[in-house]
């Protein structure tokens, strides 16, 4: 098995999860709001919508999961990583996580 495969492992299968959810959820709604568009372009941009809200909350979960794995507390880090705009809580995170145990 590759690094990247085992890394990915790391966050949190309920959080996967979450993130298909919310992903569909996301993409269906923008697919159902925006009727004044062609259906193509709706679909390709709900598509591209559902990519980034899939790649977001995962990212949180993965946060969640390995600041699990290093010993820290998982649901501050987890909030610092999704709440704290512009990616700066991610930085933060992946700056100030510690070694793992």
């Amino acid at each position: 098995m590759n690094r990247l495969l085992q890394e990915c492992r790391v966050a949190a299968r309920w959080g996967v999860g979450v993130s298909a959810l919310l992903s569909f959820v996301g993409a269906f709604l923008f697919v159902l709001v925006g009727r004044e568009a062609p259906l193509g372009l709706r679909l390709v941009l709900g598509s591209a919508l559902a990519l980034f809200i899939f790649l977001y909350c995962f990212l949180v979960a993965y946060v969640y999961g390995d600041a699990k794995r290093r010993g820290m507390r998982p649901w501050p880090w987890a909030l610092v990583a999704g709440f704290v705009p512009n990616a700066l809580g991610f930085i933060a995170y992946f700056l100030l996580r510690e070694p793992i145990l």
